[in-house]
């Protein structure tokens, strides 16, 4: 996929692959369905929809989609696995997508 230069991390974000690793899988609400993956160390979000776009870390859990520059949150269990993805398409409305099992 062709993508322009990446947007600089925020400083004390970078996440261990753990960390990285409970955030893997699919996120589906009716019929929209994001899959989460890891590709050259990044984590990387795809739907049908709307294309694939690298995930930027803006904390542990809150991230920026890469040149769509939306806003993506997880939520995480007990574990600290992700059981929620929240995408705020429009501002102040999130778009809350559980994780498929």
């Amino acid at each position: 996929v062709d993508r322009p230069p990446s947007l600089p991390v925020e400083p004390g974000t970078d996440l261990t692959d753990d960390q990285r690793a409970a955030l893997v899988g699919q996120y589906r609400k009716d019929d929209f369905v994001a899959t989460v993956r890891v590709v050259d160390g990044r984590l990387e979000v795809e739907s049908p929809r709307r294309g694939r776009f690298y995930l930027l870390p803006r904390g542990p859990t809150a991230f920026q989609m890469e040149d769509a520059g939306t806003r993506v949150e997880f939520q995480l269990d007990g574990t600290s696995k992700a059981t929620a993805m929240l995408v705020w398409f429009e501002p102040g409305l999130p778009y809350e997508m559980p994780r498929v099992p």
